[in-house]
């Protein structure tokens, strides 16, 4: 049996187990992983560009004392944009960019993938804490959930084949 989980700052959004009794053993899903992973900034880049409604949840606006603090920090060059959580564009950059990213959490392994961010800021914002507006950096809709688990499917059936025995996966939470 494997088992996927994705987690949004320890909170669990997708649980996945695919297998059945007989199943040869995947060792490597890295490729799947990898196709996680630009979807993951694709959809990244989305949930920013609509300040927060692509996932379900569109964020407060700014409100007239933090419009003028980053018109300020704007014109002496301390803030890239007006837009709600992008000051400096790191925490943006570390969630939406490929590359050596600072701030940038990224790990695929055979059989683990680990994708964020470590800006310390980013959990403040997405659970509203300490007196700032919950804006979701990271919300996983139904179709993104599926489209995970499908990718994974795909693979995982793509692995069983090419071993030539079993039969394919299916996902036990379809």
């Amino acid at each position: 049996m494997i088992h996927f989980k994705f987690e949004a700052f320890g909170k669990p959004a997708v649980s996945r187990g695919f297998g059945h009794p007989g199943m040869p053993k995947i060792n490597d899903l890295k490729a799947a992983f990898e196709r996680i992973e630009k979807d993951f900034y694709k959809i990244e880049k989305e949930q920013f560009h609509t300040e927060g409604a692509r996932g379900g949840m569109k964020w407060q606006p700014l409100t007239a004392r933090t419009i003028a603090i980053k018109d300020y920090l704007m014109r002496t060059r301390q803030a890239v944009s007006l837009r709600p959580l992008i000051r400096t564009g790191r925490m943006w950059a570390s969630l939406t960019q490929e590359g050596s990213i600072s701030g940038k959490i990224r790990r695929i392994g055979p059989l683990e993938m680990e994708l964020g961010t470590s800006v310390f800021y980013a959990i403040k914002h997405h659970e509203g804490q300490e007196g700032l507006s919950k804006r979701e950096v990271i919300a996983l809709t139904a179709a993104d959930q599926k489209r995970w688990t499908n990718i994974l499917q795909a693979e995982i059936n793509k692995r069983i084949r090419a071993a030539g025995t079993g039969t394919p996966a299916g996902s036990e939470f379809d």
